[in-house]
């Protein structure tokens, strides 16, 4: 690939982009660390329709008459909505310069292999994943006038706040009170209990990176763990020993005591088309380079139903 560290050129920019289109797509719309777990909806600019059906029992006896139940399947409407978002920053090329040559020297990496584009576009994605898991996935707050991340649309914390505190929630909370070092384990199984076994194939229990960590020492404290265990050898997932529920960490739940429990088909996002051109764009500004991205996102619940999605009684 010819590129330049000759930053006051926008070709080599572009040329990176375009060569590395894929990668740069995917590290800015899905790169957030927990949105491995989200079902993806690719293509959603805007709002897309959906329905998903609860289907009572159908199973008898036989016999030659045709005996079903009345509205055997209920259907209901799931909304899905992917929202405007830009993204944007200016390269000033001498003093980023200078930066990248000494990210170099620390990181002993070679300015052939790792070019000047490169490190200043894998800047802007590796914030834009950031913002996505930290400010929007979990704690986003919808702000109609607002121009910030955590403004764009309500995060899967935020759903569920709402939800406990509407006049007549669907969802109904688990009681664990306070997690501690002391009652974590116990907690930590309470809700993998909480869901009925017919419901509870792939389910994740979804909670902060210092639970998990909480959970863990717990565990290894209590002697309860084995070196040659499995349990603990994934950073973002752990087994929960005789469960079929398996434990996530999530780093933008930090802070949070808030357990929830459901399975990743219940988990949206919703984002750009797989094949849009657009990814990064530039444009000179006198000695600087303007460089910008702009794109659709969103994520949210499928469904707010007690039988597949459980959450505990902390915020």
């Amino acid at each position: 690939m010819a590129d330049s560290v000759n930053t006051t050129e926008i070709a080599a920019l572009r040329n990176y982009v375009l060569t590395h289109r894929d990668e740069i797509k995917e590290l800015s719309l899905r790169g957030a660390p927990s949105l491995r777990f989200f079902t993806p909806h690719p293509g959603v600019k805007g709002q897309e329709w959906l329905e998903w059906a609860d289907i009572s029992d159908i199973v008898k006896r036989w016999d030659n008459a045709f005996s079903a139940d009345a509205d055997t399947i209920t259907r209901r409407p799931v909304t899905i909505t992917s929202h405007h978002h830009k993204a944007e920053f200016t390269i000033k090329p001498r003093t980023d310069l200078a930066t990248y040559k000494g990210y170099i020297v620390r990181t002993k990496q070679n300015p052939e292999v790792y070019t000047f584009s490169q490190w200043a576009i894998r800047k802007g994605t590796e914030k834009i994943k950031t913002q996505q898991e930290f400010d929007q996935i979990f704690t986003g707050d919808l702000n109609a006038v607002g121009t910030t991340a955590s403004d764009m649309y309500n995060g899967l914390l935020t759903i569920i706040a709402d939800d406990l505190a509407a006049g007549t929630p669907k969802l109904t909370p688990i009681t664990t009170g306070a997690l501690t070092s002391a009652n974590i384990i116990a907690k930590i199984r309470q809700m993998a209990d909480s869901v009925d076994e017919k419901y509870k194939t792939g389910m994740r229990l979804f909670a902060a990176p210092e639970v998990v960590r909480m959970y863990a020492d717990a565990i290894h404290d209590g002697q309860n763990y084995h070196p040659g265990s499995n349990i603990m050898n994934n950073v973002m997932e752990m087994n929960i020993p005789g469960r079929t529920v398996t434990l996530v960490s999530c780093p933008g739940m930090t802070g949070s005591q808030r357990l929830f429990m459901t399975t990743p088909e219940n988990l949206w996002h919703a984002y750009d088309a797989d094949n849009d051109q657009e990814v990064w764009e530039f444009e000179k500004d006198h000695r600087n380079i303007d460089a910008w991205c702009d794109y659709w996102s969103g994520a949210g619940f499928y469904i707010l139903d007690n039988r597949i999605l459980k959450v505990n009684d902390q915020a």
